[in-house]
C-alpha cells in the first residue's frame, strides 16, 4: 500500500515504514525487506522508536510495539478513537498519541499502559511534541496546548489562525507547525509566538533544520 501520512524513519542501520494498507516493515539500506507485519487497519501516522521498539498506531486506534530486530509484537493497546495523520512521539519513557477525536494519550513505552490522557474537546491530526516538563499538542480549533508531564495541568495555551495542517515538531526550544499557508514558530517554554511566515500555497509538511531554518512543503510540491 502507499505510504500515506507517515514518514519513513531510520534507526540503528535500518529503515522502518508503514502503509495505508496496514503493512509495517523494516528494510535494509539497500531496500531489502528485513521483516514485515500486518496491522488490523491502515496506518496513516508516523511510527516512533521507543524503549527499543517500533511503536505503530493504526487508523482504528490500535497501538502496538514491535521489536526492531524481527518485528515480534511486545505489547498492544486499543485506544477509544481513531489515529489519523497524527504521528507518534516519545520522551521519558512515554509514547504520546493524539486521536482524531482530540484526546492526547501518554502510554508507558515499557508495556503500552495508559498513564494519563487529556481531552481537548476538538479534533486533531497534528500529533504531539515533547517539550521540557511536558508535551504540546495542536488541535483543529486553533489551540496549541502544552500539558504537564504528568497530565494534571495545562502549562500554557496559544491561539493559531486556523486549523493545523502539518505535524508539530520541537527543535532547540521551538515548536514548528503550519496552519494553511502560515508557518508558526512558538517558544516551547511559554507558548509565545516567536514569528510567522507565509507560503504561496497551503502547507502539508514543515521540518526544523539543523542550522535553525525550516524546510516546508506545500500542496503544490514547492519546497
Amino acid at each position: 500500500g502507499a505510504l500515506v501520512g507517515g514518514d519513513v524513519i531510520f534507526h540503528d542501520g535500518s529503515f522502518f515504514a508503514a502503509s495505508s494498507r496496514g503493512d509495517v516493515g523494516a528494510f535494509s539500506t539497500s531496500g531489502d525487506a528485513i521483516w514485515t507485519r500486518r496491522t488490523d487497519r491502515g496506518v496513516f501516522s508516523t511510527p516512533v522508536i521507543a524503549d527499543g521498539s517500533l511503536v505503530v498506531a493504526d487508523e482504528s486506534g490500535n497501538v502496538f510495539a514491535l521489536a526492531t530486530r524481527d518485528g515480534a509484537r511486545k505489547w498492544s493497546t486499543r485506544l477509544p478513537g481513531r489515529v489519523r495523520f497524527a504521528g507518534l512521539s516519545e520522551a521519558d519513557g512515554f509514547v504520546f498519541c493524539v486521536t482524531y477525536e482530540g484526546v492526547l494519550y501518554a502510554l508507558r513505552s515499557s508495556d503500552g499502559g495508559v498513564a494519563w490522557s487529556f481531552s481537548s474537546g476538538a479534533r486533531s491530526s497534528s500529533g504531539a511534541a515533547p517539550i521540557r516538563g511536558g508535551v504540546a499538542a495542536a488541535f483543529a480549533d486553533g489551540r496549541l496546548t502544552a500539558i504537564s508531564s504528568d497530565g494534571t495541568r495545562v502549562i500554557w495555551e496559544a491561539r493559531l489562525d486556523g486549523s493545523p495542517t502539518t505535524a508539530i515538531h520541537e527543535s532547540a526550544g521551538r515548536l514548528i507547525l503550519a496552519c494553511g499557508r502560515k508557518v508558526y514558530v512558538v517558544a516551547s517554554v511559554s507558548g509565545r509566538i516567536i514569528r510567522t511566515a507565509e507560503a504561496g500555497a497551503d502547507l502539508i509538511a514543515v521540518r526544523p533544520l539543523a542550522d535553525g531554518g525550516i524546510a516546508a512543503v506545500t500542496e503544490t510540491g514547492v519546497v
